[in-house]
């Protein structure tokens, strides 16, 4: 994975310029944002440069333009790439890494620009066992090299390994050349054009289904399937066997033909060419041939005739379809799309996104964008924040909103607004009722619950946390309070949100005049039925969509949890426990609870506050088990009564 990029005297950036991409190992969505002509795009298209010889870019106002080059820093796992490493090139590789790992920026000979560097290498100091940390450079006439400094590295080899022979230079290149190789860098930049290269001869879209339009053709031409001769003195022979020996026969009778005139004609073979034709000279011909006859389309409409807009939803269409079939190779693949937002309604917006944070389950993205209205809506990943001065700053994209510290202005306001203008153009446009909820999870077991057809009449979109659901709620209310035709529909939005200790009020009023837009929040109450409340309801026991689920499946999700993520500690607290059959839901916290204490002696506070602990760490992956589990024939009746009131008059 790429935790960085060093430019030196690149395009726009001039001088050293350290940019940090991510800083933790499961940041695969990284996102760049900024005014226009502040570098955005340029980090796509020098890694673009670094990993695929694009052209080189410089910066014509540097004082040394001879002088430039892109850096790479790489965050390797050990168990994925030794095997592509030989023996004596580990210890090397192994050195390298230790000299990153250790590395103090703050030591004299390392330029001021580095200082990002010291702040990546903190928040991953605990994955130094698993990982190799390796920063490497490209300079303008295609040399690799390390940085900040080749020298101290060389040193850092002899010191590790004084046996090594004064002949180690090609080894440490072999080092760097094989690091590259294990990436596959495919940038789409905004100005590409989307049906060229959605061609299935494309490198991108080869790249993309892993697959080699070529080697099948030459399995195809080469492979032995075909018998020849009686079936006991039968061979098998390829197919391009039989081209070459037609074509032989063809060409001696052609030649026998013209020497009937005279004996000096003959269609010899020139110097230093072979005789028979192989599969790397027909398959180019084949390709021409029968991909041209192969056009993409949606419907009727081949790809090239649709709108730009359409063409960039097919782009991402493609890119999800194809990287979730990709076989898992050695080879790490990263994509990098300029701006795919571009063209797009805004309607269209958040579908868009949604599609791109699932393809980062798959691969390291970039995206550069100006639609903030994601921010709201992303749940995992970097942000970075380049600035005119080109000063950069990293955030986590997690419940961004509701840990903003440091963070530019413009951008909260710009994420909010950004977002409520493409809800509430798509409410317009599309017939269907939207639930805005606050995390994937309660997305997840929502969805799970409904029947096809509900589903195709809802759009559920997490906002990541219930301060921004209830921002939200007020950013939509003043516009849908109107009495304009286009909010008279009998549509609605729903904002749902737990029930939290500290379940702060809103600003307007909880519910539009015209009832389109309501929001209400889960609570449980003393009978253990589940309601749905208005935020200003006084009753307010905190309840949490992981306490209002069918009981013995949450317990079995919760169990299946813990063996696969949790340590030996953690399941001896939950064997402290029985499950108890007679409760309603699925809480945990407090008396009324489905795990029951043994009493076998221990702290049955401890093992529960432990548990309730890595349920709040592992949600992703407990709502992903439960709702692998066959549905029940009956659902929770919060289901039931949160449809009614989408669907009630009132």
């Amino acid at each position: 994975m790429i935790l960085a990029v060093i430019l030196k005297n690149y395009k726009c950036y001039e001088g050293i310029t350290f940019i940090p991409l991510r800083q933790s190992i499961h940041q695969n969505m990284n996102m760049i944002i900024g005014d226009n002509g502040v570098g955005k795009s340029s980090v796509l298209e020098s890694m673009n440069t670094f990993f695929n010889d694009a052209p080189w870019i410089l910066n014509k106002d540097s004082s040394d333009v001879n002088d430039a080059s892109v850096g790479i820093l790489f965050l390797l796992m050990k168990d994925q790439i030794s095997s592509c490493f030989s023996k004596n090139e580990l210890p090397l590789l192994n050195s390298i890494s230790n000299y990153y790992w250790d590395l103090d920026v703050k030591q004299p000979g390392i330029p001021k620009q580095y200082k990002n560097f010291a702040e990546i290498q903190l928040s991953l100091r605990n994955n130094r066992e698993k990982y190799y940390l390796l920063m490497i450079g490209k300079s303008d006439d295609k040399k690799l090299h390390f940085l900040p400094s080749e020298n101290a590295i060389k040193n850092k080899i002899l010191e590790d390994i004084p046996t090594i022979s004064g002949s180690y230079t090609p080894s440490i290149r072999r080092v760097l050349e094989k690091v590259v190789a294990l990436h596959t860098y495919l940038y789409i930049p905004v100005e590409t054009a989307i049906s060229d290269f959605l061609k299935l001869e494309t490198v991108g879209m080869q790249t993309l289904m892993d697959k080699s339009i070529k080697e099948t053709i030459t399995r195809a031409l080469s492979t032995r399937r075909i018998k020849r001769g009686y079936e006991k003195a039968s061979k098998q022979i390829s197919l391009l066997t039989i081209i070459n020996e037609e074509l032989e026969g063809f060409i001696t009778n052609v030649e026998k033909d013209i020497q009937t005139i005279d004996k000096d004609y003959n269609y010899k073979l020139n110097k230093k060419q072979t005789k028979n034709l192989t599969a790397n000279h027909i398959t180019d011909a084949i390709i021409r041939a029968y991909y041209t006859k192969r056009t993409l389309k949606k419907g009727k409409f081949a790809i090239h005739t649709l709108s730009s807009g359409e063409k960039r939803t097919a782009l991402t269409d493609l890119i999800l379809a194809f990287i979730q079939k990709r076989k898992a190779t050695d080879n790490h693949l990263i994509i990098a799309i300029d701006e795919p937002e571009n063209s797009l309604h805004i309607s269209n917006c958040y579908k868009q996104f949604h599609k791109l944070e699932d393809i980062s389950g798959y691969c390291q993205l970039f995206i550069t964008t100006h639609w903030y209205g994601s921010l709201p809506i992303l749940n995992k990943g970097s942000l970075l924040h380049i600035d005119k001065g080109q000063e950069c700053s990293l955030f986590d994209l997690n419940n961004y909103f509701e840990k903003r510290r440091n963070h530019p202005n413009d951008i909260y306001l710009k994420g909010f607004f950004d977002l409520t203008s493409s809800i509430l153009s798509a409410f317009r446009n599309d017939e269907r009722h939207w639930i805005l909820m606050e995390g994937k999870e309660d997305k997840k077991y929502l969805e799970y619950y409904l029947t096809k057809e509900e589903q195709t009449k809802i759009n559920i979109l997490p906002l990541g946390g219930c301060a921004n659901v209830k921002k939200i709620y007020e950013y939509l209310f003043t516009p849908m309070s109107s009495q304009q035709p286009e909010f008279s529909s009998t549509y609605k939005i729903m904002c749902i949100v737990d029930t939290d200790e500290l379940c702060t009020e809103l600003i307007v009023q909880s519910a539009t005049r015209n009832g389109q837009l309501l929001i209400k929040r889960l609570h449980e109450n003393e009978q253990h039925e589940i309601e749905l409340k208005t935020i200003g309801d006084p009753t307010k026991k905190p309840t949490e969509i992981e306490d209002i689920l069918e009981p013995e499946k949450f317990y079995n999700s919760l169990k299946s949890a813990i063996e696969q993520f949790g340590d030996d500690s953690l399941k001896d607290c939950l064997n402290s426990f029985d499950f108890d059959k007679t409760v309603k839901n699925s809480r945990i916290k407090g008396d009324y609870s489905i795990l029951n204490p043994k009493g076998n002696g221990r702290n049955a506070r401890e093992d529960k506050d432990q548990i309730i602990q890595f349920v709040d760490e592992h949600k992703e992956e407990i709502a992903t088990i439960y709702t692998s589990f066959p549905k029940s024939d009956e659902r929770p009746n919060w289901v039931n009564i949160l449809l009614n009131k989408l669907n009630s008059n009132k």
